[in-house]
């Protein structure tokens, strides 16, 4: 599933996310009528720890808490463009994580992976999970055992 990041203001969803979310006063860089962070810091959503302050260009990533390729496999596959585009860009289900954590991550579900620290694997899979329902994913009965099976060892004391 591919879908790109919509436009807001001069910014596309990645940058307004990074601008949004930056713990320090972001700098931004306006060329060709394209606002861009070019300097901030963030929490890592998969790891908890503090990214920069640096530009996220080229190691900040915004990731999908259902990773596209997922989706598309559970479903999404037969939605319309819009419903794919509102799904790619619903801020709710983004998080920023550096890209190498992106990519350990890969296209796996919460079926295979949880972020491995409890505080932020309770909120990962809660927000995996209100997505996948929202979005009215096809996910078989066996997968939605393990990830609320998941979601229940790993936020008892973590909610």
């Amino acid at each position: 599933m591919r879908s790109g990041w919509k436009q807001h203001d001069r910014m596309d969803t990645r940058h307004q996310i990074l601008k949004q979310r930056s713990l320090i006063p972001p700098k931004l860089t306006d060329s060709n009528g394209t606002i861009k962070v070019t300097w901030g810091a963030w929490r890592d959503g998969l790891t908890g720890e503090i990214i920069g302050p640096l530009n996220p260009r080229n190691v900040v990533d915004i990731d999908h808490i259902i990773p596209l390729k997922w989706a598309w496999d559970h479903g999404a596959s037969a939605w319309g463009y819009e419903k794919r585009n509102r799904f790619a860009n619903d801020r709710r289900f983004l998080i920023v994580t550096m890209k190498k954590n992106n990519i350990r991550k890969s296209a796996d579900g919460a079926d295979f992976y949880i972020p491995s620290d409890p505080a932020i694997a309770c909120g990962y899979i809660s927000m995996f999970s209100q997505a996948a329902i929202e979005y009215v994913l096809d996910i078989n009965p066996h997968i939605w055992t393990l990830i609320v099976t998941s979601e229940k060892d790993v936020c008892r004391g973590n909610s």
